[in-house]
């Protein structure tokens, strides 16, 4: 019988996830996030495997985060048959990720406050 090691997140990882979480960061997101800040890069199997989530969910965070131009894919084509390995690594650095999360936070509470501000103009 082989003998694999198992990787999970560390309680440091989830403690990291969670603050991404009350940033408003989607969890699958958050989660995908720190398995690139451990690794660099990753195949989305290992993504679903390290990161406890299902393959759908691994595919759409992935996907925002392209969209978002955080991270790139590459396609692996397989030894034998089969699909090709879809490679996922970060396209720029966990800093500029959390600048950029930064910034939509502050435009998003910006817009809240002018609101809020406009309330009170009818209330006066």
């Amino acid at each position: 019988m082989k003998k694999k090691a198992v990787q999970v997140f560390s309680k440091k990882d989830e403690e990291f996830v969670s603050v991404l979480i009350s940033l408003g960061t989607k969890r699958t997101v958050a989660r995908v996030l720190v398995f690139l800040l451990n690794r660099m890069e990753g195949t989305m199997r290992e993504i679903e495997r390290v990161a406890d989530m299902t393959q759908p969910a691994v595919s759409q965070a992935v996907r925002y985060m392209v969209e978002q131009g955080w991270v790139k894919t590459e396609e692996i084509p397989p030894e034998w048959r089969g699909r090709p390995i879809k490679l996922v690594s970060l396209a720029i650095p966990l800093d500029e990720i959390a600048r950029m999360i930064g910034e939509e936070k502050e435009t998003h509470a910006n817009r809240q406050l002018s609101l809020l501000k406009k309330v009170r103009t009818f209330v006066a």
